[in-house]
């Protein structure tokens, strides 16, 4: 109080150059002390704003994928998509397969090869749009798929984003590509089929020399074989 009746007294005695000087010495104080306030505010908000985006920025990148090993240790098929997101390459792409619905509609799937650093896995897309986005050796981010019986599932609700490809080993490539193109068995020797328990799954590999309607059968119970 006693410096702004000291300043009242001042400006009473001063000549009216004076008090117009003091004036505009005043506005320019208040405008520089108001411009320094709105300041600090802005740049508290600014900073608040940086704090924000970083917060989140961090949140997401921390989103914990799964991976195609996981997936592959699970057991259940509850036919629920699941919200955690797999990163994955595609190693093979097969061919279009037509197919119908539960109303009878014919539709389109196709089936993949992927794989990652822990594994490799079937996936089966019902999304045909995705044909031509999933080229061999691309990167996607699927989330909201299904899994059941060990396939991935790419379903309408699933979303695929495309996504930097990985490194994979080639071991995982070859393992990969043998999903959808499986290596022929190789063949055993007749002489080993014919020493073979009965109803085992074996391989062989010849010439038909003949044919016969009714296959016989030696007294040990295997069927006779022309070679």
């Amino acid at each position: 109080m006693d410096g702004c009746r000291r300043a009242s007294i001042w400006c009473a005695s001063s000549t009216p150059v004076m008090r117009v000087r003091y004036a505009v010495v005043l506005q320019l104080a208040l405008s520089y002390w108001y411009a320094f306030k709105i300041s600090l505010i802005g740049g508290k908000k600014l900073r608040t704003n940086i704090y924000h985006i970083i917060k989140t920025t961090t949140k997401e990148t921390e989103v914990k994928m799964m991976s195609i090993e996981e997936i592959m240790n699970i057991n259940t098929d509850d036919n629920k998509p699941y919200q955690k997101p797999i990163r994955v390459n595609v190693i093979n792409c097969s061919g279009k397969t037509t197919y119908k619905n539960a109303k009878q509609e014919q539709k389109i799937l196709f089936h993949l090869a992927l794989a990652d650093k822990t594994g490799t896995i079937k996936c089966t897309c019902y999304q045909e749009n995705l044909y031509e986005q999933t080229k061999n050796n691309c990167g996607l981010l699927i989330r909201n798929f299904i899994i059941k019986n060990k396939t991935i599932l790419i379903t309408k609700q699933t979303k695929v984003t495309k996504f930097p490809a990985m490194a994979i080993e080639d071991g995982l490539i070859q393992q990969a590509n043998n999903i959808l193109h499986p290596p022929a068995p190789s063949a055993s020797p007749i002489k080993e089929i014919k020493r073979a328990s009965l109803k085992s799954l074996m391989t062989v590999s010849g010439t038909i020399i003949a044919v016969s309607n009714s296959p016989t059968r030696g007294k040990d119970g295997h069927s006779n074989l022309w070679c």
